[in-house]
């Protein structure tokens, strides 16, 4: 009997932890590359963030010109990358809040974001999540951050 109730208790367990919510906490600190802007009324409070991801691709060419040493600086055109988060609070339904740094299981910051190869592939990734939430790291008290929960912003919106 104990044997039934042990594996019952596993099923039901099991099972419950796979049906809660999957978590992404994004950090970002003061060297990362971000715009930020901010409307509100009395209701309704807007903050868009968004994520310069561009990899900069300057490169050095050294070469001996009449035994002097020659550099030239190439800057390759590239295509500038970059991914939107809004935080949207209507009648303070969304309000910032408190995490216990232990309680934090999916985190991405933002140094790994700009290493991604594929921005698509990022996109991706944070769409498996149900809900997303930014984190400034000098935000951090007692072993908390100040967390708020944004939405991803698509690229290419449909009008």
């Amino acid at each position: 009997m104990l044997k039934i109730t042990t594996i019952i208790f596993i099923f039901l367990y099991s099972g419950f932890g796979l049906s809660q919510t999957k978590e992404l906490y994004i950090f970002y600190d003061d060297k990362s590359e971000l715009s930020l802007y901010e409307s509100s009324n009395d209701t309704l409070q807007i903050k868009g963030y968004r994520f310069n991801l561009s990899i900069p691709t300057t490169y050095l060419t050294l070469s001996i010109n009449n035994d002097s040493i020659v550099e030239e600086i190439n800057l390759p055109s590239g295509k500038g990358r970059s991914i939107s988060f809004n935080y949207l609070t209507l009648d303070n339904n969304n309000d910032i809040f408190l995490i216990n740094n232990e309680l934090i299981k999916h985190r991405l910051h933002y140094h790994q974001m700009r290493a991604i190869k594929e921005l698509d592939n990022l996109i991706e990734f944070i769409s498996h999540f149900e809900n997303v939430y930014l984190i400034n790291e000098k935000d951090f008290f007692d072993g908390f951050y100040i967390t708020r929960k944004v939405s991803l912003i698509s690229r290419n919106p449909k009008l």
